[in-house]
């Protein structure tokens, strides 16, 4: 017999609570079936974040599920909000302790998810912000599913309610410094004053997002399998075939190149970049555009992405070297030695040769013995 295993973002407030007790509910119903957990992140934000940890571990104690706790410290950093750092932290921390075959779920609800579309339009978002959040993605080495989005808050309310629940009341909720607690405190009880039914209708517009999202998707995926390459390890695309594209469906090719690299998306104004001053750059230019968390670049025919090319780089250990041999970096003035060719050549020419990214060639190690470079990374010569 199969069983499910679940993890439970677990905060302690109604939303997750009423999450947790739900599936404890189903798991004793079905105790061959279902395996349970719950973690909790503790930020350290709040005085009172360690009496909420507390609060989680008692509540899992009653319902018999197996709690985790991970204290973590948040670094803030220029232009990014706090709840954005926090947000991505916690899901870092969860994902560190997914076990395999286990599914995490989060109780978002629809509520929530109607804030997002919100929250997204007033940025400016296009279709893939506009689309919220999915009942169902892939997270770390599994999924995450998100169970309640069809459900109000009032209706998890009541639900706590009638079930006798006990939850936290976070007071960071009714800071409406924050944008989402603007949205929900300020401008949502304006709205529902005049449309009961909204909160329906934007989660009916998220789902129209999310079709048409799903189809520039499939769109994307053709045109990658057609213009993407790899060019030293990297998942690149071909330049000339992607300007025979029109201009929309370029930036949809790379948006979803982006995404299935890992990497943030960039704002509207960063993609004009790209287009212009990378797409649109002579084969003898290497242009970089970079945005926090990701940059792009170009060399020769190629556009490269990646996470920012920064700090310093380890040479590799524990390699079986030659009698003699070192593993270094490039230094001025290097030479291979090309034994196939009968040949000692400049490293500098070897690596225009070997059409290696300038970004690269310093990056590269280098196994040398006798003052020559006997091996370049994975280059074969």
């Amino acid at each position: 017999m199969v069983v499910k295993k679940f993890l439970i973002a677990y905060s302690g407030g109604m939303d997750s609570h009423v999450l947790l007790h739900r599936f404890a509910s189903l798991r004793n119903k079905f105790p061959n079936k279902i395996s349970l957990r719950a973690i909790y992140v503790n930020h350290g934000l709040s005085s009172k974040a360690d009496d909420w940890a507390e609060h989680c571990c008692a509540i899992c104690r009653d319902l018999d599920v197996e709690f985790i706790v991970k204290k973590i410290t948040i670094i803030k950093k220029k232009g990014h909000s706090l709840e954005a750092i926090a947000r991505d932290l916690r899901y870092q921390v969860i994902a560190d302790f997914l076990l395999d075959g286990e599914i995490l779920l989060t109780a978002h609800h629809a509520n929530d998810q109607a804030e997002t579309v919100l929250l997204q339009l007033l940025r400016g978002a296009g279709v893939n912000g506009l689309a919220a959040m999915p009942g169902r993605k892939k997270f770390a080495h599994s999924y995450l599913l998100r169970p309640l989005l069809k459900f109000t808050r009032y209706e998890l309310y009541s639900y706590a309610k009638e079930h006798n629940l006990c939850w936290i009341e976070d007071e960071s909720n009714e800071n409406t410094g924050f944008e989402r607690n603007f949205i929900r405190h300020e401008i949502f009880p304006k709205l529902l004053e005049r449309s009961t039914g909204l909160i329906d209708s934007i989660n009916r517009a998220a789902h129209h997002q999310q079709e048409a999202l799903g189809l520039l998707q499939e769109l994307a995926f053709a045109d990658y399998e057609y213009i993407g390459d790899i060019q030293h390890g990297y998942r690149v695309l071909r330049i000339d075939e992607l300007l025979k594209l029109n201009l929309p469906r370029r930036k949809n090719l790379i948006r979803y190149w982006l995404l299935s690299l890992e990497l943030p998306l960039p704002s509207s104004k960063k993609i004009q970049h790209i287009m212009h001053d990378v797409l649109l750059a002579k084969d003898d230019k290497n242009p970089l555009v970079s945005w926090s968390g990701a940059e792009v670049r170009r060399y020769r025919n190629h556009l490269y992405a990646m996470p920012p090319l920064n700090g310093e780089v380890e040479l590799p250990k524990n390699l079986d070297l030659p009698v003699g041999a070192v593993v270094r970096f490039r230094l001025p003035g290097d030479k291979i030695n090309l034994p196939k060719r009968n040949l000692i050549y400049s490293l500098s020419k070897y690596f225009q040769e070997q059409g290696v990214p300038v970004w690269l060639r310093d990056r590269l190690p280098l196994i040398c013995k006798d003052g020559l470079v006997i091996k370049v990374g994975d280059c074969v010569h």
